[in-house]
């Protein structure tokens, strides 16, 4: 199955798909961060018909962690899902407003978990309304009522001591850091290969086939798990969804990520820029 639907496959199979908005709030301080918030306000103001908000920093997120968008527990997934209306055999199809990187958070976090039958609108809302679908307005209550229990996901995830024998050569492994490129020449974890999400997209957001084959090609020799990190890790999701059904089944996510790896002091390898 391929784990993208395009906006005319969702227009013609809508009966029976769960559709899930999963689009944040991008926020830039006055010292120029930028910050991601809830997206409630922009799920309001326009979405799929049907769609329910999947809050992918709330929600979807692990609430006491030290660091932001830690991936949630079984039980906080679980009931994030079946606030939603999740059970084991729904058709899931998730799409943002932005790259498709939170989407595929979503969808990485329910896969690792054990449900397959989910999906990443290619493009997002940005390709559906330009393919002239409607768009609503308005909050939507969940439906609640969802039946599904995530399973084990431990081969889908390595932590910071994992990361950290990859790149000292003492654990098998290829780390791939999915970041812009002017962000990994600032720094990334030594010895990374570097494949950045955002390449991979054309104008309109959609994932251009031949650069995510390039990608895979390019990794096709490395030593496995191919280990996914960015700054928080939510491009390395967009990338492993980029990557999925390539030829390349070890890939897992390290979810602290350069957020994590900098917290702890550790050293950061840069490259040159261009």
């Amino acid at each position: 199955m391929s784990e993208f639907v395009s906006v005319a496959r969702l227009a013609a199979d809508r009966a029976g798909t769960l559709v899930l908005d999963a689009s944040v709030s991008r926020e830039t301080g006055a010292d120029g961060r930028v910050a991601y918030r809830p997206g409630h306000t922009v799920f309001a103001e326009g979405h799929l018909p049907g769609a329910v908000f999947a809050d992918v920093v709330g929600a979807f997120s692990a609430p006491d962690a030290a660091l932001p968008l830690t991936r949630p527990s079984a039980s906080e997934l679980g009931h994030a899902a079946r606030e939603l209306g999740i059970d084991p055999d729904t058709r899931v199809v998730v799409y943002d407003s932005l790259s498709g990187a939170w989407a595929a958070r979503v969808w990485w976090l329910l896969r690792a978990a054990g449900h397959r039958d989910v999906r990443v609108l290619d493009g997002g809302r940005t390709a559906w309304g330009a393919g002239g679908g409607e768009i609503e307005t308005g909050a939507v209550a969940p439906p609640g009522g969802g039946t599904w229990e995530p399973g084990p996901d431990a081969n889908r995830w390595v932590d910071l001591d994992g990361v950290r024998a990859v790149a000292e050569g003492s654990r098998r492994g290829t780390l791939v850091c999915a970041l812009r490129t002017p962000d990994f020449a600032a720094g990334h974890i030594p010895g990374s290969h570097h494949a950045a999400y955002n390449d991979l997209l054309d104008e309109g957001g959609l994932l251009r086939p031949d650069r995510a084959d390039a990608v895979a090609a390019s990794l096709s020799g490395a030593p496995g798990p191919l280990v996914l990190y960015c700054g928080g890790g939510i491009n390395a999701a967009g990338l492993a969804l980029a990557l999925a059904g390539r030829g390349r089944d070890d890939v897992a996510l390290y979810d602290g990520s350069l957020t994590e790896w900098r917290a702890a002091g550790l050293q950061l390898q840069t490259a040159p820029r261009a």
